[in-house]
């Protein structure tokens, strides 16, 4: 069923309610397909830094994770459009050398890590 394969995750309870664009976008957004063919909107996108910050204080401050501000900060910054990750001012210098490394060294993981996606 095509409604079932352009779904924006998180954002409608009732999938009928979900917005169907084919040119990769929904509801303005940018989209992702998975390899299932299933577009996933990333609800970050389009929303202003202060909206953001906003929504993570009170994520933080609801689920008692305040000494863990800063992580959800960057976190969230990072995750509205990881491919402009360098441009998130709030990292730290060993932060960005760990991006970059990622960039750089996709697939320097753990062995073991590649068989946990396949059980």
């Amino acid at each position: 069923m095509a409604d079932d394969r352009h779904m924006p995750v998180g954002q409608y309870e009732d999938k009928k309610q979900a917005i169907h664009h084919d040119e990769g976008t929904i509801g303005g957004h940018e989209s992702n397909v998975n390899n299932g063919g299933i577009i996933i909107e990333n609800v970050l996108a389009g929303r202003t830094k202060e909206t953001i910050l906003a929504e993570v204080e009170a994520f933080v401050t609801a689920h008692g994770l305040e000494e863990h501000r800063a992580a959800f900060e960057k976190g969230a910054l990072v995750a509205q459009d990881p491919d402009a990750w360098n441009q998130v001012t709030e990292l730290t210098d060993e932060e960005r050398g760990a991006f970059e490394h990622e960039q750089t060294h996709k697939w320097s993981h753990p062995f073991a890590l590649y068989f946990t996606g396949e059980f």
